[in-house]
């Protein structure tokens, strides 16, 4: 019988002959997103050419280092690792997305996420009722509406939870405290924005990990595709999804 297992290994290789650009440096530009999305192309379509190409699964650049004014290198150390190690070094990384769906629904209504596809959604609560959406930028800190803090501001009461659904949390935690956007207007609704401060570091797991922020000079052309997550109602005045959309 064939054995059936999956192994993982982190490898270590050059790239040549790429113009040295200094925002390969910054883990969520743009640049480093087109090279390593063409690494990763490559290094698959190498793999399908190969005499193995039934045993490849996949390969993620982790990280770009050793930069050279002249060239580009990806430096890393040849070692086979554990599952738990792997999983571990990619769910360090942002926005990385265990699973995929292959279409979307207009926001009216909504479709339904696979677990662990939206690894950075978050649920605020008011005494243990879900009452905002927030995303996790770090192991710390969340990103949500300055709005969700204008009546609620009793630290006490709050809650986060992450995860596909919001009833039984997949991982909960309590808040330390909130910072509202010093220009909130909201009555404008300007500036309606926050962070929360968690009280526990998030041990990150394949359903659980950090967005990327955006580069602050990175721009957003109009008619550009954007996704929304969180637990909406499914209709006008509806009632609220208790799975993440």
């Amino acid at each position: 019988m064939a054995e059936n297992k999956t192994y993982y290994y982190q490898g270590n290789f050059k790239v040549k002959d790429i113009p040295y650009n200094s925002n390969y440096e910054k883990e969520t530009s743009e640049e480093t997103a087109a090279l390593s999305k063409m690494i990763e192309t490559r290094m698959i379509d190498a793999f399908q050419a190969s005499s193995i190409h039934n045993h490849y699964i996949n390969s993620q650049v982790i990280k770009l280092s050793g930069l050279k004014k002249s060239q580009v290198y990806i430096i890393t150390a040849h070692f086979k690792v554990s599952k738990v190690h792997a999983e571990n070094t990619v769910n360090k990384c942002c926005g990385r997305r265990a699973k995929m769906s292959s279409a979307y629904d207009r926001i009216k209504g909504g479709s339904a996420a696979q677990e662990g596809e939206w690894p950075w959604q978050a649920s605020l609560k008011v005494k243990d009722r879900h009452y905002c959406g927030a995303t996790l930028i770090s192991n710390r800190w969340l990103v949500t509406a300055a709005h969700c803090f204008k009546e609620h501001k009793n630290i006490s009461e709050w809650t986060v939870s992450f995860g596909t659904v919001v009833k039984p949390p997949y991982m909960k935690n309590r808040i330390k405290y909130f910072i509202v956007h010093e220009n909130y207007n909201p009555r404008a609704h300007h500036d309606d924005i926050a962070v929360v401060l968690l009280a526990e570091p998030v041990p990150f797991t394949n359903n659980v990990h950090r967005v990327c922020l955006p580069e602050a000079t990175q721009n957003f052309p109009p008619g550009s595709d954007v996704v929304v997550t969180g637990w909406g109602a499914l209709s006008k005045d509806g009632i609220c999804s208790n799975n993440n959309l």
